[in-house]
């Protein structure tokens, strides 16, 4: 398979010129194009200010970090002619599950983030993040940290990295099994559903929950570009970029319904991104200060 590398300085992401990218698709005549959410999300404003059509291109995939209602949406008008996936992976783990993107963008009544189904090959269990040593499951339709196990799985890291005793776990069989940090739910079709990370827990004196399904609500409240929910010394902060008409009773009723009652917002101008996909905000340096 001939394979084309976009055009961009691979240590600044957040750099790439939409337009020269579009350019090598264009003279390249692709046909498969994959992406981080914000690659994907700077080639898809391009092309709707635009209004050009990649007439060669015949799927997208986007993957990397996570993919919310407001990009799939993007995607979608985008690349309307085209067959869009959302693949969801990890470093140890390539793929996990994947599913369309008009599928994702039908389901707007459930928590999480849809992901898809879990790919044949892997065996996976959802457990209790608190009883990770015994591989205990949770009840059917509730959240828990996933983990996986299957031909494609990372075994060990190299050089008995500390890793390797955090993330992989020996079941009374011998059998191997990653711990991803991922929190996920099946629903009654046994998709996969992304609530968020097990470092990422909103924890307080009343309540344990996971981030995604409330920062995803919160991402579609009018003047609310994105939103970040934090949990430190039991207290709740929460992030946002957002416009200055922004819809604060609508977030406080969020909140409220997620049995949040005390918490202060910050407003900031931009988030702090992973260097790598530049796609993931990198919550431990968002404080009020910053």
């Amino acid at each position: 398979i001939t394979s084309c590398l976009p055009l961009y300085d691979y240590g600044s992401p957040e750099f790439m010129k939409a337009d020269k990218v579009i350019e090598q698709i264009e003279n390249q005549k692709v046909t498969r194009l994959s992406g981080t959410p914000a690659f994907m999300e700077k080639l898809c404003d391009f092309l709707l200010e635009s209004k050009i059509e990649l007439k060669t291109l015949k799927d997208t995939i986007v993957g990397g970090a996570c993919v919310g209602r407001k990009l799939a949406t993007k995607i979608q008008q985008a690349f309307r002619f085209q067959n869009n996936y959302i693949v969801y992976g990890s470093t140890e783990v390539e793929p996990i599950s994947f599913c369309k993107v008009d599928e994702f963008l039908a389901q707007s009544d459930q928590p999480g983030l849809l992901v898809g189904q879990v790919i044949d090959v892997l065996d996976f269990k959802i457990i209790d993040p608190d009883s990770s040593e015994t591989l205990r499951e949770v009840e059917s339709g509730s959240w828990g940290e996933l983990v996986l196990s299957g031909p494609h799985v990372v075994k060990r890291y190299l050089f008995d990295h500390p890793l390797n005793k955090q993330n992989k776990l020996l079941d009374p069989q011998g059998v191997s099994w990653h711990r991803t940090g991922d929190l996920a739910r099946l629903d009654s079709q046994g998709r996969l559903w992304l609530m968020g990370r097990t470092k990422e827990l909103i924890k307080t004196a009343k309540i344990c929950r996971p981030n995604y399904p409330i920062e995803e609500r919160l991402n579609q409240v009018e003047g609310i570009e994105e939103s970040a929910v934090i949990s430190r010394g039991g207290k709740v902060e929460v992030y946002l970029r957002a416009r200055e008409d922004w819809d604060q009773q609508k977030l406080d009723q969020i909140l409220l319904e997620s049995k949040i009652s005390d918490y202060s917002v910050r407003i900031k101008r931009k988030f702090p991104r992973d260097p790598r996909h530049f796609s993931r905000i990198v919550r431990s340096e968002l404080t009020p200060e910053a």
